[in-house]
């Protein structure tokens, strides 16, 4: 295999070696959080990495490598102050302002891959919140989320697409947990506005106007992967939910967090748990979702053709 891409770069540390370099993070340091932290770090310095990289078993011995490095640095630094790890210990690798968004920066013109990742799958919030981060260093300042989802609203059918008003975060750990990143945001970010109003008002009137019956609620995210019970179901009724899914709320987390406008759309691919006499199936997902898709890609279009000519004005 010749030399590696930035692209292949992210996403083979990413979906394929995260799960060493946790490990490896792991084996070398004091507890689970010092590890999340090494890992943190270790993606960190790949964006700011300007080397190539020969291989993939080169890529994997690098980021091993600077793993095992940096969880040697920790330990040093709490025997130095004779104190327990936590999160006001000063990272020794700590980046100057704009080094990261420098390196993001020398990437090709034409890196706009995004790498999609869910909790279930056995990835961390501050891994799921990584490709959030890469495009918002490199310009991205509009992010648009999108999911399948279960409707907990009486009122919602399978198909029907539902605009984004607000979310419950119903899990307890959070991409924002550990050291903050001053980089991209404030220790502890608003969320009043975590979709933007803006936003929603284009992709309501883009709706409109293209004659496609746009809902607006609630998501709630669970975890996953095993389906939501009726009992949970509700629940998340009683606390205001309108649909339910497995995704987006980090993502969106990590989006506001680093000051990004953020506009969701979800489809209703199935009832929720109890709403109906159907067991729940991923293939009834995979059809509502694919019988939706032509007035869902005809949204997002001409939405973001109208942000466009909103940025433009």
């Amino acid at each position: 295999m010749g030399q590696l891409t930035r692209n292949e770069v992210f996403t083979l540390a990413v979906q394929k070696y995260s799960d060493a370099v946790y490990r490896a993070a792991m084996h070398n340091s004091r507890c689970a959080a010092d590890a999340e932290d090494v890992v943190q770090d270790v993606y960190e310095k790949l964006l700011h990495y300007n080397g190539t990289f020969e291989s993939e078993e080169h890529l994997k011995a690098w980021l091993l490598r600077v793993a095992i490095n940096r969880c040697r640095d920790l330990t040093r630094a709490a025997h130095q102050k004779d104190t327990e790890l936590d999160e006001n210990l000063p990272a020794p690798d700590a980046f100057e302002d704009g080094s990261v968004l420098d390196a993001v920066r020398a990437l090709p013109e034409n890196y706009r891959n995004a790498i999609y990742l869910h909790y279930y799958e056995g990835y961390t919030m501050k891994q799921i919140a990584f490709p959030v981060r890469v495009m918002k260093l490199l310009g991205v300042e509009n992010y648009i989320v999108t999911n399948a989802s279960g409707g907990i609203n009486e009122d919602y059918r399978a198909g029907d697409l539902v605009l984004i008003s607000d979310h419950i975060k119903f899990f307890d750990d959070s991409p924002l947990r550990g050291k903050n990143l001053d980089t991209f945001g404030v220790r502890f970010p608003d969320m009043s506005n975590a979709y933007d109003k803006g936003l929603r008002a284009i992709l309501r009137e883009t709706a409109k106007k293209d004659g496609i019956d746009l809902k607006e609620g609630v998501y709630i995210q669970f975890t996953g992967p095993s389906y939501e019970s009726p009992a949970d179901i509700r629940a998340s009724r009683a606390m205001g939910a309108d649909a339910v899914g497995m995704s987006t709320v980090v993502e969106v987390i990590a989006a506001n967090h680093a000051g990004m406008r953020v506009c969701g759309v979800s489809c209703v691919a199935n009832l929720a748990a109890g709403l109906s006499d159907r067991p729940l199936d991923g293939d009834e997902v995979i059809e509502a979702a694919n019988a939706a898709a032509p007035k869902f890609k005809k949204l997002m279009w001409d939405s973001i053709a109208a942000m466009h000519a909103e940025e433009k004005a």
